[in-house]
């Protein structure tokens, strides 16, 4: 008797055994479910099966699909992991740029975030940011060329205009730092860093003083490396000389391109504008002090080549009408004239009827605009035709860019090829 109630106790503890075992191994086939669950999670959206890595192009428009698709409560843990995502690769960040898409991303606790820039002529209500319901990221998407480059801000409630805090690119203008987005196809200007091992030209500053205008203004002077007081060089004279030096850092180009053996060594002048809006909307007192003051004076004071053919002016925006303006009224003193974002259309095309209506010049120019500046584009357009019309040389570049300080200091070396080039002119 006691056997028999000793093998049925056993086969109920066997049983029970089993049951229990059953369990555990469901509990762990669950949270093996589960980690497989997490682990997809992580490793969605580019990441690589066996590293933290991106192995591909991250896919926003999968994460998007799948987080609108979640529960809320799931949404900011998904968001936080894709921020990470981008935050941990070396080959994508913020904003997101795969081929010709664009997403910028912001995560704040705001009720509101705007995105302005050169897209948009800086119209903050152009662009408003979508918020993902349950999480505090924001994102806008957009699609541009793929070898676009343009200034932007982040606008917050109270019309907070800020920096994009994980875009490490800036461009520092005439109002300060903007943030910068670049496509995946743009070339950073190499010409504009400053290179350790090779020689280096010199700055020379000084105050010139105008008896017609009765003003002093400061002037620099760069001198290539190897300057030859007895040398004959050709020079290149910069309307807004200071922003060119601080903010274009054209020494470091014309450093560059000479040592490069890309252009001849020339002697440049930066000319700092006293009040810019008026003496450089076609103002002929200035442009006579500049032709019968300061060019005699950087020639009697310097070893430059006199001839025009010798001699360039260039500039940007009013700097740009301003170098175009001199050249085309004195071939007999400029025979180059360089113009980025020249703003050809004040008074009404003013100065692009008059080259039409008055007879040609020798003069050669370069002229550039972006598509992103649209009133720029259109008027430096239709001068490049009227210039090309009279039989004028012109180099005409177009980049899918904006009104900004980023483009011209990428685009100075292709002023500087086209006018003193050892071996052609920069694609």
């Amino acid at each position: 008797m006691w056997k028999a109630r000793y093998n049925i106790a056993h086969l109920i503890l066997l049983v029970l055994v089993i049951l229990i075992a059953g369990c555990n191994d469901q509990a762990t086939i669950t949270k093996s479910d589960s980690d497989a669950k997490t682990d997809q999670s992580r490793i969605g959206y580019g990441r690589s099966e066996t590293t933290s890595e991106l192995d591909e192009a991250p896919d926003w428009d999968q994460f998007l699909a799948d987080i609108l698709a979640a529960e809320q409560a799931e949404r900011q843990a998904m968001a936080d992991s894709f921020i990470t995502l981008l935050e941990d690769s070396e080959d994508y960040g913020f904003p997101l740029t795969v081929e010709n898409q664009c997403v910028y991303l912001f995560t704040a606790g705001y009720s509101s975030v705007q995105v302005p820039g050169d897209h948009n002529n800086w119209t903050p209500s152009a662009d408003p940011m979508s918020r993902i319901p349950g999480t505090d990221l924001f994102y806008r998407e957009k699609t541009y060329e793929l070898d676009a480059r343009l200034d932007y801000k982040f606008v917050t409630p109270g019309d907070n205009w800020i920096l994009d805090p994980r875009n490490p690119r800036q461009v520092t203008g005439g109002y300060g730092p903007n943030s910068e987005l670049a496509m995946p196809d743009y070339v950073d200007p190499w010409e504009i860093e400053y290179n350790p091992d090779i020689p280096h030209g010199t700055l020379e500053s000084f105050q010139f003083t105008s008896d017609s205008l009765n003003n002093s203004r400061g002037v620099k002077v760069y001198l290539p490396a190897g300057y030859d007081p007895e040398g004959a060089y050709p020079a290149i004279y910069v309307h807004d000389g200071g922003e060119y030096v601080s903010l274009a850092s054209m020494k470091n180009t014309l450093d560059n391109l000479i040592d490069a053996e890309l252009i001849e060594p020339v002697i440049a002048v930066f000319v700092n504008p006293i009040n810019r809006m008026t003496e450089y909307w076609l103002n002929e007192p200035f442009k006579w002090m500049f032709v019968n003051e300061l060019v005699p004076y950087i020639d009697s004071n310097y070893p430059t080549d006199p001839q025009p053919a010798a001699r360039a002016v260039m500039g940007c925006s009013l700097g740009g009408l301003t170098s175009v303006y001199f050249a085309h009224n004195h071939p007999d003193v400029f025979g180059y004239a360089g113009g980025h974002s020249s703003a050809v259309y004040v008074n009404n095309n003013e100065l692009i009827n008059d080259i039409a209506a008055d007879d040609p010049t020798d003069v050669v120019y370069y002229l550039d605009a972006g598509t992103y500046e649209a009133s720029i584009y259109q008027s430096s357009t239709a001068l490049k035709d009227v210039l090309e019309g009279k039989g004028n040389s012109v180099t005409w570049q177009v980049w899918h860019e904006g009104h900004s300080w980023g483009a011209w200091r990428a685009h100075t070396d292709n002023i500087l090829q086209t006018f003193f080039s050892t071996s052609g002119v920069k694609e």
